[in-house]
């Protein structure tokens, strides 16, 4: 039988069980409750392991090893302020792993939680959305994906969530200020940017001209050349009419219908980036070299059986020796007297087959009066062109070279013969004039004794 004072000792003990496994109880989950809750909202950001695993952009403290997805959720809730806020765009959700099995995360996967979202956006100041979405696969297949570069070696400046908000005026203020980015590892082809005709405009106030991402893209940068029609192709994004001109000339069919690698391309005539400019004294002055790096080339010109010659002939005309004088002393003096391009054309190179081509010979005459508008007709065909006079062409060209290069060689041969004979005939006349005054002495001296 129970007495009272054992039932008493029976409900305080029980009593004293209770409170301390209440306390227990207590204390087990109360840790959870406290920690910090997250900073953002969770929709879209199921799989927390991303950002937050041991590899992640934000890794947490070891002591979290081995939990999964679930218990982040179960232990960080979503703050009042992170649930009330509204993302510009909601990445897409991605599937959960359990950490037992989820295979390693790659050192971008973090950011591209987010950035793989197409619909990833944020406003700017001008009230504008500027997209944040980042092709995965483009940037794998990029020059930068397959050196396994991270998000972070170009965006050092973000090293966490949130990010920090951008400062950019509009879509293109933010591009003027990342694409400085590149100087990072490019600090050659940068410096030498900066003194292109690009960079030129560019300080001159139009926020437009082409900076390193317009001319090679952001997340998607691959080799310029490759193919070879790219680079014509990304000049025409701000320079289409003269491409389209290019496009219909010798040198753009042989590149864009036969693919030829040989012909040049923008870059080869106007450089890659310290770009000068085109209107200049002396670029023009410089243009005929620029012409003879392919056109004095014996091998390349072998292959389209087109003559080395022309860059020699022309600068030993009138010419080519006036624009070569004016090079070497009067180099911002615009010269007047013809290089290559007056009467090729530019960007509209043809055949002199062609009918169109403004040096074929119905039309050469045209293009001699630009310079030359009282030339009567005949006045073309008076130029020996860039071929080399002989027998069957301009022969008496071809003789009158010929005579000075028979008569020259003579009368420098006999004036160099003259000379000689003069100065040994000078020679022993003195000797012989010594000898005698030597002699007199010596009989002078005979006498006195």
């Amino acid at each position: 039988m129970i007495t009272p004072s054992r039932r008493r000792r029976v409900l305080v003990v029980l009593a004293v069980l209770a409170i301390s496994a209440a306390a227990v109880v207590t204390v087990a989950f109360a840790e959870p409750l406290s920690q910090k809750p997250t900073p953002h909202p969770i929709e879209g950001r199921e799989d927390c392991l991303l950002c937050h695993g041991q590899a992640g952009v934000k890794p947490v403290p070891a002591s979290h090893s081995g939990r999964t997805n679930e218990t982040c959720r179960a232990c960080h809730p979503v703050s009042a302020a992170s649930a009330s806020a509204t993302p510009a765009a909601t990445p897409a959700p991605t599937a959960v792993q359990p950490a037992a099995t989820a295979t390693a995360p790659g050192p971008n996967d973090g950011c591209l939680s987010c950035h793989s979202n197409p619909k990833l956006t944020t406003n700017l100041a001008d009230g504008k959305p500027l997209s944040l979405y980042v092709d995965q696969g483009a940037f794998s297949a990029s020059v930068h994906g397959a050196k396994n570069l991270r998000c972070i070696d170009c965006h050092s400046d973000i090293s966490g969530y949130p990010h920090p908000a951008l400062q950019a005026k509009d879509a293109r203020d933010y591009a003027l200020s990342a694409y400085q980015l590149c100087q990072k590892c490019h600090p050659a082809n940068f410096a030498q940017a900066q003194d292109s005709m690009h960079a030129q405009v560019l300080k001159a106030s139009n926020r437009f001209a082409p900076v390193c991402t317009d001319c090679h893209g952001a997340h998607d940068v691959v080799k310029p050349d490759s193919p070879r029609t790219r680079i014509t192709a990304t000049c025409a994004k701000c320079h289409q009419p003269i491409y389209d001109t290019y496009r219909q000339s010798v040198h753009g069919m042989a590149l864009v219908d036969e693919q030829n690698q040989d012909v040049p391309t923008c870059i080869d005539c106007h450089g890659v980036h310290k770009i000068p400019d085109p209107r200049t004294a002396l670029f023009r002055l410089e243009s005929p070299e620029v012409c003879a790096r392919c056109h004095t080339d014996e091998k390349l010109m072998a292959k389209y059986g087109l003559s080395t010659k022309v860059y020699s002939t022309y600068s030993e005309d009138f010419h080519g020796t006036t624009v070569e004088f004016y090079k070497t002393k009067w180099t911002t003096i615009w010269c007047y007297k013809a290089v290559c391009t007056d009467c090729h054309g530019i960007h509209d190179i043809r055949k002199p087959a062609d009918p169109s081509s403004s040096v074929n010979p119905q039309n050469l005459i045209n293009t001699c009066r630009k310079c030359h508008p009282d030339a009567p007709p005949a006045f073309a065909s008076a130029w020996t062109g860039h071929l080399t006079p002989t027998l069957d062409r301009v022969a008496p060209v071809y003789y009158v070279e010929l005579f000075y290069k028979i008569m020259i060689p003579l009368i420098i041969g006999a004036m160099l013969v003259y000379v000689l004979m003069d100065f040994t005939r000078t020679m022993l006349d003195r000797r012989a004039a010594a000898a005698a005054r030597a002699a007199r002495i010596a009989k002078a001296k005979g006498r006195s004794q």
